[in-house]
């Protein structure tokens, strides 16, 4: 134009969009109001649609004169490319292999925004191969979900193409992947006895997946003992319990592999005590020094046994402990006094721990000319027993003459009666029975112990009849009243018959006593057999002590 002209106004306006109605980009103007002394020129910038597409740009000047001749236009032909995505893989990322696997979330970015759709493809292991190999691909396909099937660490890329076939360089992202975490359960039971064998069980699973092949370790106080998980996800052992009574806790623990961390499970569980047999073998008659003295040393002696030893046994078990862990404690059953507890416990046979004897001295003191005694029992430790049956009837007299007095066992072989004893049972009984010094009246008492299935009885005198005796043929009879309980607990006692008649027949046939022979009948009032000690038909007879002594004097 004339360099003395005014440029009024300059424009730019696109004529000719490509790209297939992509927004077009937006007008711009400028105005350079003031004279041109030169030549000069103007720029603008226009943003385009993302291509690939082409557009025309046309330029006009005029400097406001009507006239023909005082404008000018120009235009260009602008060839837009495509411009690719921009995508982002996002991560690090975390989790345990399996399900529910890892959730990625992508993004991208393009020039066209919305108008060009973008196809995400990821490789979940890359390189795989050595190179990018899509796992999962899709439009718009941010976020996938992928279950890697053992920890490590892995890379993810992800590569996003647009509709135009750009495509964008691989970007990645760290995958930490770790081991699971299993759940261990202890399924075995939470008690047993001292010695014997403890069955342990334990199960290991993932959610509800079996998890097998696993080494499970069982640990109960010191004692340990494992087992590997079979395809249900169960281990299974035992283990024999050798410690002593009490309250440890079963713990149970997997160490952990390549794929699962480790795992424990802490229960209760009770160690109990061994079931013992306890046989009194003491003395069950015994005289002080003098007729003026009124104690005197009992030795009390006990065969204690493991359960294991006695076959026949309801309780057997075949699982021996060590008898030498037991504890004894000789009791007075009638106040239930302590009278001596044995310092040890020594095995009867060299080697074998299965049975044992237990001794301490008692000092029975009393008053009057004879006393007796029901001593009980008790065996604890990592042993128990506590019976009435085990009752033995302790007789301490003076050597007094004019006295008939004794101690001991009858072993049952033909017991009658309502409540007579078992075969093969002890049948204890301890006794004095005197005249007082004006021959007008009988003094002293009867005690005898019955045994029948499980069940314990007691015979005990209330009065005293009569009493007649030759220590010239060494023969005694006594009659008197009686009453029966069952003591077999023996902290309550039942009452079952009052007002029975009681007679005792007996021989003294010399010392030490092992000749001597007894009878005992118990009738009620009505004349029904309640006990005898050993029946022929029609009459109690006599039978030879199994153990004690009789003085008939």
């Amino acid at each position: 134009t004339d360099r003395r002209s005014r440029w009024r106004a300059g424009s730019c306006d696109l004529v000719n969009f490509g790209g297939g109605g992509k927004d077009p980009c937006s007008l711009f103007s400028f105005t350079r109001p003031g004279l041109f002394r030169r030549r000069a020129a103007d720029s603008f910038d226009c943003r385009f649609p993302d291509g690939p597409a082409s557009s025309t740009v046309r330029v006009s000047a005029t400097d406001g004169d009507p006239a023909p001749g005082n404008s000018g236009s120009d235009q260009v032909v602008v060839a837009i490319a495509n411009v690719a995505p921009t995508g982002d893989a996002r991560g690090p990322y975390s989790g345990p292999w399996g399900s529910p696997g890892i959730t990625f979330a992508g993004s991208a970015g393009d020039p066209a925004g919305t108008n060009d759709t973008l196809t995400y493809e990821w490789d979940f292991d890359y390189p795989t191969g050595g190179s990018f190999v899509a796992d999962q691909s899709g439009v718009n396909l941010r976020s996938p979900t992928y279950q890697y099937s053992a920890p490590g660490t892995y890379t993810v890329a992800l590569r996003v193409r647009d509709e135009d076939g750009g495509v964008d360089t691989l970007r990645a992202a760290t995958v930490t992947i770790g081991k699971r975490t299993p759940a261990l359960t202890y399924t075995g039971d939470d008690t047993e006895q001292y010695s014997d064998i403890q069955a342990l069980s334990a199960e290991l699973k993932d959610g509800s997946t079996p998890i097998s092949g696993a080494v499970i370790t069982f640990t109960i106080a010191g004692q340990m003992a494992t087992a590997t998980t079979g395809v249900a996800g169960v281990a299974s052992t035992s283990l024999r319990i050798d410690q002593a009574p009490g309250s440890p806790s079963a713990t149970t623990s997997f160490a952990g592999n390549a794929i699962y961390v480790p795992a424990s499970d802490s229960d209760a569980f009770t160690v109990t005590q061994e079931d013992a047999r306890a046989t009194y073998t003491g003395p069950q008659f015994v005289s002080t020094a003098s007729t003026t003295t009124s104690s005197a040393t009992v030795a009390l002696r006990t065969t204690i046994q493991d359960i294991s030893a006695l076959t026949s046994d309801p309780s057997y078990d075949p699982n021996p402990g060590d008898i030498t862990k037991a504890t004894v404690r000789f009791v007075d059953r009638t106040p239930n006094a302590t009278l001596c507890t044995a310092t040890s416990i020594v095995p009867i046979t060299a080697g074998d721990l299965k049975t044992g004897s237990a001794t301490c001295n008692w000092t029975a003191s009393f008053s009057g000319d004879s006393m007796q005694f029901s001593v009980g029992i008790i065996v604890g430790g990592h042993y128990t027993r506590n019976a009435s049956a085990d009752n033995t009837v302790v007789t301490v007299s003076k050597p007094l003459n004019g006295f008939v007095t004794g101690g001991g066992f009858l072993v049952n072989q033909r017991s009658a009666g309502l409540w007579a004893g078992e075969k093969d049972q002890k049948t204890n009984f301890g006794f004095a029975v005197k005249n007082n010094k004006s021959n007008t009246n009988l003094q002293g008492n009867v005690n005898t112990i019955v045994r029948n299935g499980g069940r314990v009885y007691q015979i005990k005198s209330n009065t005293l009849t009569s009493l007649s005796s030759s220590t010239t043929t060494g023969k005694a009879t006594f009659t008197g009243g009686a009453n029966i309980q069952d003591i077999t607990n023996s902290s309550s006692p039942v009452s079952l018959a009052g007002g029975a008649s009681l007679q005792m027949v007996m021989t003294d046939k010399g010392e030490p006593g092992s000749a001597d022979s007894i009878s005992f009948t118990v009738w009620d009032k009505d004349g029904r057999l309640l006990f005898s000690s050993n029946w022929d038909g029609v009459q109690s007879v006599e039978q030879v002590l199994g153990g004690g002594n009789i003085q008939v004097r």
